[in-house]
């Protein structure tokens, strides 16, 4: 009896507090679970959502608080035909938790994306009343991409035109209006993309003045169609009679990566800024061509990478410096030695990075192999054997360094040099005649005017 007693009391208790649990653990679960994936699409784009580690879902579509699409099944796939605002809930068991989850989704009727093309105009424009979303993303920003996947219309500035067409999936561009804005160069710019758009499905690419960013926004919203003229027909062919233009058109009808192409004809250029520096002004520079170098693996391979590899290459080659400084060795002896340091300090400063999340290794290729065994030669030239370090003339020679690599990054990252040299490959003629110039030049040097100034002022002075 007195069992039957103790059952009766405690029982009720230990259900409550295991139903107590159970409702921690499911509200835990709901906060963890979500749908997958976009909360902003437009009508006739097929889109799919979903609940990650969940299977038999039954999923609700209501519309101003009524159920307007019934379904089940683990994913749901549907392409909406009315614009407006929904909301998707999703009604199924986990752990014997019996869960629901809900998201908000607006659909549009069209949605515009430019690229890093901001105008406080835009706000101005009442595009929502036409249920039209316009988006400006960065290239460099992943999540930007869904919205070039979902747009119906796409405008690309002159400066990204390049960077679009490399960057962004061929699979992402079928059945777009795609709009170039641009200022000159429309034959250079209708070239270059020819090779990119030509086997894209249903894609139509027009160029625009880029003042007339507005009026087309304008036309799109008061729902006019666009001039055909400015249409860029796939089947135009730039005729040239310059040998080097004919050849460059031929690489880009081939498919050439334009950055590759761009980056060797600044590169070119920038050899004759370095002659410039070196016979005119009279900048030394450590080892004639390593700003150059240096500024090139920055563009490939980026600023962090690069300047952290320099710099640990920078430290090996300086403890290198001191060790055989005590102990004589031979220079191929010398180099093995500079870089086992170089590799050890590299491995442990990486590691500290990742352990604090500072470096990441996923994104990595074997090219990273090349950056890592060049950088040593190239600090090499900063430190050598008759090298005070430290000294005046060091700090001079490192300042001479920063300035021209600094002037040669500047030179690639000018637009208007890129598409320039592509749309004119054969002012390398030109180039070749500035090099012969340059190296002829045998008169002071600007910088020797001022090194010498005492002495021409007593020459002048005595003659007088």
């Amino acid at each position: 009896m007195k069992k039957l007693l103790f059952l009766l009391i405690f029982i009720p208790f230990f259900s409550l507090a295991n139903t107590g649990n159970t409702l921690t653990w499911c509200n835990q679960y709901a906060k963890e679970l979500q749908i997958q994936w976009p909360s902003i699409t437009r009508i006739d784009y097929p889109v799919i959502y979903k609940v990650p580690w969940v299977s038999n879902i039954d999923w609700q579509i209501k519309k101003q608080d009524k159920v307007v699409i019934t379904s089940a099944g683990n994913t749901f796939s549907y392409s909406f035909k009315q614009p407006g605002n929904i909301e998707i809930d999703a009604l199924f068991k986990y752990k014997n938790c019996n869960l629901k989850l809900t998201k908000q989704v607006n659909i549009y009727k069209q949605i515009l994306v430019s690229i890093n093309t901001k105008n406080k105009f835009l706000d101005a424009l009442p595009l929502k009343e036409k249920n039209i979303l316009i988006k400006n993303i960065d290239l460099e920003n992943l999540t930007g991409f869904y919205y070039i996947k979902v747009a119906n219309w796409i405008f690309v500035p002159s400066n990204y035109i390049i960077d679009f067409f490399t960057k962004v999936p061929a699979k992402f561009l079928d059945n777009k209006n795609i709009v170039l804005l641009v200022s000159s160069f429309k034959d250079f710019y209708k070239k270059v993309v020819i090779p990119y758009i030509k086997d894209l499905s249903n894609t139509k690419v027009y160029l625009y003045d880029k003042n007339d960013f507005l009026n087309i926004i304008s036309k799109i919203y008061q729902q006019e169609a666009l001039n055909s003229w400015n249409l860029i027909n796939i089947n135009y062919q730039h005729t040239t009679y310059l040998p080097l233009s004919y050849f460059v058109n031929k690489l880009i009808e081939h498919g050439i990566n334009l950055e590759i192409l761009w980056i060797v004809l600044v590169a070119v250029f920038g050899t004759i800024i370095i002659a410039f520096f070196r016979q005119i002004i009279w900048f030394s520079v450590f080892g004639v061509y390593t700003p150059l170098i240096f500024s090139v693996l920055i563009v490939i391979f980026g600023y962090k990478l690069t300047l952290l590899l320099f710099v640990l290459s920078l430290i090996a080659n300086i403890i290198t410096y001191l060790i055989t400084r005590k102990f004589y060795v031979l220079y191929s002896s010398k180099i093995s030695l500079n870089y086992i340091i170089y590799t050890i300090i590299t491995i442990v400063v990486t590691w500290l990075l990742a352990s604090y999340s500072l470096f990441e290794f996923q994104n990595m290729s074997l090219s990273i192999v090349l950056l890592f065994m060049i950088l040593p030669s190239l600090t090499k030239n900063l430190i050598k054997e008759d090298t005070q370090i430290f000294s005046k003339g060091f700090i001079i020679f490192i300042w001479e360094f920063i300035l021209i690599t600094g002037f040669l990054l500047w030179l690639f990252h000018i637009n208007i040099l890129k598409y320039t040299l592509i749309a004119y490959p054969d002012l390398l003629w030109l180039m070749m005649l500035f090099a012969i110039l340059v190296g002829r030049f045998t008169w002071l040097q600007l910088l020797e005017y001022i090194r010498f100034a005492p002495l021409i002022k007593k020459s002048l002075y005595e003659e007088e």
